[in-house]
């Protein structure tokens, strides 16, 4: 396999080389056109690879030091155009293609590629290999093509270990996978940007499972704001996305997208690229914790009132038009159960003023159908279903402790607990699913079960508490929290606990992603550890990260037909 340097270049190639040390070492602009006030970007040759990758920079200024966002609509536009100007400087091949790291500021350790081809059917696999941890780590995936262009092959190489010297092997192969062309070379890549370790500590259970194929992504990772982490089974990060100074919450697929948070009130959109393309704001609102795929092109998002004269928080569904960009506020939940909501007190400061009311503090929302969700509400420990979301909203149900609504409007609609289990505290992240055998109203509800009880808005709550529920917020041995799954039936009004196993306790955030093929990936957020977990509950392999108090969530996906083919 041919190893292709700097120096192997034709002439003309050398020429635009030549014209790019020029940029190092005398760095120049290419916007020239640009007026506004933000600074252009130089482009540079990276020049610890052992082929030719080009990367961008901002001249050093007080002004980029005190005011640079790489997601600022207008970064991402001359971003663009350098991707586009060096595009058109050259005749680019799989034997010579355009390499640039990082071209749109999100993917840190993305390598962007290009050449012109041929051949319609033809697409490039890739071997990435590193070594110095431990032992030699290789990581190996299809590429999927994002141009729109059939001469064209455009895509993103996800994989390269920050801080590590990574050797690339590139097969140009067709669509019989017989190979037309080799590609190698070796890249020296810098340090995470957010100084993250690149690589986790692991520890293997007793579970004689496989992994799911498929990467980590962690996301909310205390003291590291703004930045998404992405790790394989060896608990290898691969990928760093560094985002404005939000958490994701979630990630949502949506056409050619990733639809994810910015800010708390901006969500946007990148392509696979890592350029972000759409921006999303969210006026008069703040988001937390989750946001899904409602009807066609909608996301629900959950927020509260960005109001100074509103003390309320975490009690309001919104849906957001992907087509117009329109937000639309379709529950506020005061208007459902305004009745409860009069029973719950405020937080006061030093002064006596009234400072928050995190009366029902809803953390997960998940689809039912076309106009009803769940709702998980942390402060209540309760399950809600809304239907009619999108004319009438109406509560159909809770599933929680009794004594929280008793001598309240809604204590009749408490679903019936069927069999003896230990009811869930302080849960997280609802996950629904359903079997073809089952009928109508009969579905089950997978969770993370925090197994905590912290009741603040009532201080003069005297109902009855469950023993088993943990009253410790910090990481405790003697604590356990939960996978839950439910079973509900609708039409019996009844729910039932079909399976739950231990995981490591965490007071709050925390969450269960079920996998496709039965394993749950499943994050202890207060405990610092995501782990995998085999569909009887046995360990497969866990994952200790850095943060510092908890990351909020982590799951697992393959991210085929995005990054991968």
């Amino acid at each position: 396999m041919r190893l292709k340097t700097l120096y192997n270049d034709s002439l003309p190639r050398m020429l635009i080389l030549f014209t790019f040390f020029i940029f190092v070492m005398m760095p120049a602009t290419i916007f020239a056109e640009n007026n506004d006030d933000t600074e252009n970007i130089d482009i540079r040759l990276y020049q610890d690879s052992t082929t030719t990758v080009y990367d961008f920079v901002l001249p050093d200024s007080e002004f980029i030091a005190r005011n640079f966002n790489h997601t600022d609509p207008e970064i991402q536009t001359q971003y663009d155009a350098a991707v586009q100007k060096l595009k058109s400087m050259h005749n680019f091949s799989f034997e010579d293609p355009l390499f640039i790291l990082n071209p749109y500021g999100t993917v840190t350790n993305g390598l962007y590629i290009n050449f012109n081809h041929h051949n319609d059917d033809a697409t490039v696999n890739y071997t990435i290999t590193t070594e110095g941890h431990k032992n030699d780590h290789i990581f190996q995936r299809t590429l999927k093509n994002a141009s729109e262009d059939s001469e064209s092959f455009e895509s993103q190489i996800i994989g390269l270990v920050p801080g590590e010297e990574n050797h690339i092997e590139l097969e140009w192969v067709d669509d019989s996978n017989e190979v037309i062309d080799t590609l190698s070379f070796n890249i020296q890549m810098p340090k995470t940007s957010s100084f993250y370790p690149s690589y986790l500590s692991t520890q293997d259970g007793d579970s004689t499972r496989q992994l799911s194929d498929g990467l980590f992504y962690l996301v909310g990772t205390s003291q590291f704001n703004g930045f998404t982490y992405f790790f394989d089974n060896d608990g290898v990060l691969r990928a760093e996305i560094d985002t404005n100074s939000y958490r994701f919450d979630n990630l949502l697929f949506h056409e050619d997208y990733i639809i994810m948070a910015n800010t708390s009130t901006q969500l946007i959109a990148m392509n696979s690229l890592g350029q972000i393309t759409q921006y999303y704001d969210m006026p008069g609102y703040n988001m937390h914790h989750d946001f899904i795929i409602g009807q066609e092109d909608e996301v629900l998002i959950l927020a509260s009132l960005n109001d100074r004269k509103s003390i309320r928080r975490e009690d309001i569904i919104l849906s957001l038009d992907l087509n117009s960009g329109q937000i639309k506020e379709l529950l506020d939940l005061k208007d459902v159960f305004g009745d409860y909501m009069q029973v719950t007190t405020p937080s006061y400061n030093q002064d006596g003023d009234a400072t928050d009311l995190d009366w029902i503090h809803i953390n997960s929302i998940e689809k039912v159908d076309e106009d009803a969700v769940l709702l998980s509400s942390r402060e209540t420990s309760t399950i809600i279903k809304v239907s009619n979301l999108y004319t009438d909203p109406k509560v159909d149900y809770l599933i929680g402790p009794e004594p929280v609504w008793t001598g309240t409007d809604y204590s009749n609609l408490l679903l019936s607990q069927k069999g003896t289990f230990p009811l869930h505290g302080g849960q997280h992240s609802l996950n629904l699913s359903r079997t073809s055998i089952q009928s109508d109203g009969e579905y089950y509800v997978t969770f993370f079960n925090n197994n905590y009880w912290r009741y603040l808005t009532r201080p003069d709550y005297m109902g009855h508490i469950e023993e088993h529920n943990s009253r410790n917020f910090e990481p405790n041995p003697d604590d356990l929290s939960y996978m839950y799954k439910y079973l509900i039936d609708e039409s019996e009004g009844t729910f039932e606990l079909i399976q739950s196993f231990p995981v490591p306790y965490s007071s709050i955030v925390s969450n269960v992603d079920p996998l496709p093929n039965g394993n749950y990936a499943i994050n202890s957020g207060k405990d610092n550890v995501f782990s995998e977990y085999d569909s009887k509950g046995n360990l497969i392999r866990s994952y200790h990260y850095v943060s510092g108090n908890f990351a909020y969530r982590a799951f697992k996906d393959n991210f085929t037909d995005f990054w991968f083919q």
